[in-house]
């Protein structure tokens, strides 16, 4: 599953590192970060930024691997831990959690989100890297027809700019914005004040 997330995600990963945020970015946390996809490509495209992943013990091993494989050992590192129990690493310029929300219902998500504002020191950014559901929860039909199979499978669905916006302000975070990024994919960027 994890391999085959990295082939889906990784892409995805190269043109998140062209947005300017991230070069904004020294300290990037990657909470559930997986195989490292994400981390590692935006630390590929920017040399100022340093990522720590946070994700299961298994998991772990995995990003590990990939990391030293793409030649990121200096800049990327694990750290294990389960992202509703275990302590995150603070004082991030930025969190990013990466196809997380869409797994989890609302109140699960608003955990996550105040999570992920004690971690990020004033002015920082949390981003989530998501498929957007439109606000008529409508379209577009593949982000539609994948949300129906998180409905199914998983506690989550798709959100909407509008439900991504009231999860994040409740959280403690202002600012949200969206940013189309790779295919169906957007960034959804809050900003700690």
């Amino acid at each position: 599953f994890i391999a085959g997330m990295h082939r889906m995600t990784l892409a995805a990963g190269i043109r998140l590192a062209k947005l300017s945020v991230f070069s904004h970015i020294e300290k990037l946390l990657d909470v559930a970060g997986g195989s490292g996809s994400l981390s590692c490509a935006i630390a590929a495209g920017n040399s100022n930024l340093h990522a720590t992943i946070l994700d299961l013990p298994r998991v772990g091993d995995i990003a590990e691997a990939n990391i030293e494989a793409y030649g990121l050992s200096d800049r990327v590192k694990v750290v294990r831990g389960n992202m509703f129990e275990d302590t995150w690493p603070g004082d991030q310029d930025a969190v990013l959690m990466g196809n997380i929300f869409h797994d989890w219902d609302v109140e699960s998500c608003i955990k996550l989100a105040q999570r992920a504002f004690e971690a990020i020191r004033s002015g920082g950014k949390f981003l989530l890297h998501e498929m957007v559901l439109n606000e008529t929860r409508d379209g577009p039909l593949s982000i539609a027809c994948f949300s129906i199979s998180m409905l199914l499978h998983e506690r989550g669905k798709q959100y909407t700019p509008g439900e991504f916006t009231e999860m994040l302000t409740k959280a403690g975070f202002e600012d949200v914005v969206i940013e189309p990024g790779f295919g169906y994919y957007s960034l959804v960027c809050a900003t700690r004040p």
